[in-house]
């Protein structure tokens, strides 16, 4: 874990795929490679890849993938290789983030209710049992993309973001980047 940014060189880059529902969201068309020769073309030298599993609520401890087709999807695993390997022919450096946000296509969410839809809230209600539970599934998760990182040479792996609440529990998060595949 970085404690400082002395000695670090800027990035220039941006977050690719970003929103799940986006067209772009499938890295392996035409117009995915497009826009990744439109971001070179900035100068940019980083390329943030995610990959989005997901909740049923912020207060649920399963976490799945969800297929194509549908509003919501999670890029398959032959997609993001393509696109990561797409993006070191094209000479960026590449930052894999897991993401988890909960379903907000789940009629139970509301952005704007108490069972709010945003990655910060999960776990907002735990008890310790569910959290155990829920760290067992999140480290599975993110292990799968750690060895797809590995494998493919990805400079950065990027996990927990936005995950307010689990990172209120410092020893949990911290055995999650201190695990076998992580420290790789």
């Amino acid at each position: 874990v970085a404690t400082s940014c002395a000695g670090i060189p800027s990035q220039k880059g941006a977050v690719f795929g970003a929103e799940e529902w986006s067209p772009l969201y499938n890295y392996s068309t035409s117009e995915a490679e497009q826009q990744l020769k439109r971001l070179r073309a900035t100068g940019a030298n980083w390329v943030r890849i995610l990959v989005t599993w997901f909740q049923n609520t912020v207060n649920d401890t399963t976490i799945y993938r969800i297929d194509k087709p549908s509003l919501l999807a999670t890029a398959t695993d032959d997609e993001l290789e393509y696109v990561i390997k797409l993006a070191h022919r094209m000479e960026f450096k590449v930052m894999l983030s897991p993401i988890i946000d909960p379903d907000w296509t789940n009629r139970s969410n509301h952005r704007s209710g108490p069972d709010m839809t945003w990655r910060g809230l999960i776990g907002l209600y735990f008890t310790d049992a569910q959290w155990k539970t829920w760290f067992e599934n999140y480290n599975n998760y993110v292990t799968k993309y750690a060895i797809m990182a590995q494998r493919l040479g990805v400079e950065q792996f990027c996990i927990g973001a936005e995950l307010n609440i689990p990172f209120s529990r410092p020893t949990d998060m911290r055995n999650t980047i201190k695990s076998e595949f992580l420290r790789r």
